[in-house]
């Protein structure tokens, strides 16, 4: 595989690939650490905090505090946004759907919007009976029959929760109120 670049750190090697960041102890190059981002991973630093900095050629800069760092890929699918609820934790991407993330850090698919469009925003944690979704609009969606609430027809960046019922959300040019039991 191509190599980008290496590195000596404390006494390893670590070699920049177009599929991660390795590291070699230099008494028979046994392999200690393996990060495989299948990114093009241009530079390691590691900062006086033990915090490993590794920039990339096309997606921007990571920061691992320890090598158990898990990547999550769903087959065939960008993921643009994330959420949590008290139990789970949801994924929103290019293409309309929305995935739950089991213990195990296996996908499943929760939800599809039927349009696929990109999901920019996602919120589980404002209500216990709607999760809150921006597509090609804004939607809040019951969690138990996924029947769709249309509240607005904006990008929403934001949503800020008054009461049970009662929210406020914001987007590029607007700041609106919306009620669930209207």
């Amino acid at each position: 595989q191509k190599i980008h670049n290496f590195d000596f750190i404390h006494d390893k090697i670590w070699v920049c690939t177009k599929k991660g960041v390795f590291s070699y102890d230099f008494k028979g190059h046994k392999i200690e650490h393996n990060l495989h981002l299948n990114i093009d991973i241009s530079k390691i630093y590691k900062d006086k905090n033990n915090v490993y900095w590794l920039s990339t050629l096309s997606n921007g800069i990571y920061l691992i505090k320890d090598f158990e760092t898990k990547e999550i890929l769903i087959p065939n699918e960008k993921l643009n946004t994330l959420s949590i609820d008290k139990n789970n934790v949801y994924v929103g991407t290019a293409t309309g759907k929305i995935f739950t993330i089991n213990n195990q850090l296996n996908p499943s698919l929760y939800y599809k919007f039927v349009n696929n469009y990109p999901i920019y925003y996602l919120n589980f944690d404002a209500n216990q009976n709607y999760f809150f979704a921006s597509s090609n609009g804004f939607y809040a969606i019951n969690k138990t029959d996924k029947k769709q609430f249309f509240t607005n027809p904006g990008a929403v960046k934001d949503l800020l929760k008054v009461d049970e019922s009662k929210y406020y959300v914001t987007g590029t040019g607007f700041f609106t109120e919306f009620n669930l039991t209207k």
